[in-house]
């Protein structure tokens, strides 16, 4: 909305850099999958949790539900966009109450994230995409694609970095990503 201001008023629109980031367009209320969100946000494999779901036929699972009942992901429209038995499987209880309250926080995260509504940004954007998979919900890489060139009305330029969508700032990682930013904004001065 700014953006759309600063244009309306004849002033410059500055470029923007994005890096691994978009808004989720839809929110999880299935608890299932919060839990494997939950499991993958916290760097552990969901099935060290007890929920033993494989990542393609779950991704399948969610696109083909988003594409039935829209913005909601509940229990029921995976259930009925799922192969038999994908959901079936039972989440182990945790029991420790710092994890319920992380858990929580996930629940609130995804449901901020998915409720949060942007303008079009009219200047140009560079996007920094992770080359791995957004492994916390599969298949959204795509989707942070799209929601950059649906939102991009100047150039999106796509610059793929490696690592995922936490890793690909940290490690031996970062300085290629410093590099990149420096070129990236020494190209905007």
């Amino acid at each position: 909305a700014r953006a759309v201001r600063r244009a309306a008023a004849d002033l410059p629109v500055a470029s923007l850099t994005a890096i691994s980031s978009y808004r989720i367009p839809f929110t999880v209320e299935d608890d299932l999958l919060i839990d494997y969100a939950f499991a993958r946000l916290m760097f552990r494999e969901p099935a060290d949790a007890g929920i033993r779901l494989d990542d393609t036929e779950l991704g399948q699972a969610l696109t083909l539900a988003r594409r039935s009942t829209g913005p909601r992901i509940t229990r029921d429209s995976l259930l009925a966009a799922a192969t038999p038995g994908l959901l079936a499987r039972a989440m182990g209880n945790y029991g420790i109450d710092e994890l319920q309250a992380l858990r929580a926080n996930v629940v609130e995260s995804l449901e901020a994230v998915a409720a949060w509504q942007s303008e079009p940004y009219l200047g140009d954007i560079d996007f920094i995409r992770q080359e791995g998979r957004l492994h916390f919900l599969p298949e959204l890489s795509q989707d942070m694609t799209e929601f950059w060139q649906q939102h991009c009305l100047g150039e999106l330029r796509i610059h793929d970095v490696p690592g995922t969508h936490f890793t690909c700032l940290t490690g031996s990682r970062a300085p290629g990503v410093a590099r990149l930013l420096r070129e990236v904004w020494g190209r905007r001065s």
